[in-house]
């Protein structure tokens, strides 16, 4: 699993911060945009990635006046 020093973040945290469904984070992962770790049935998100994108989304919508999709 991940080093001691990393945050991480369950799935329902992270769509909750990102306004995104299940599908769409299962597609960012998918993709690597994301780094993230199974453990049981759960996965669990770098926090640093997460806000990364975050960021980059708030970035977006502020520029365009809307919501943007996580992915861009």
């Amino acid at each position: 699993m991940g080093t001691a020093d990393t945050d991480w973040l369950t799935s329902a945290e992270v769509r909750k911060s990102l306004r995104i469904s299940t599908c769409d984070l299962a597609h960012l992962r998918e993709e690597g945009r994301i780094r993230a770790e199974k453990r049981g049935n759960a996965y669990y998100y770098v926090a640093k990635d997460v806000e990364a994108l975050r960021g980059k989304k708030l970035n977006e919508e502020a520029r365009f006046g809307r919501q943007v999709p996580a992915d861009g």
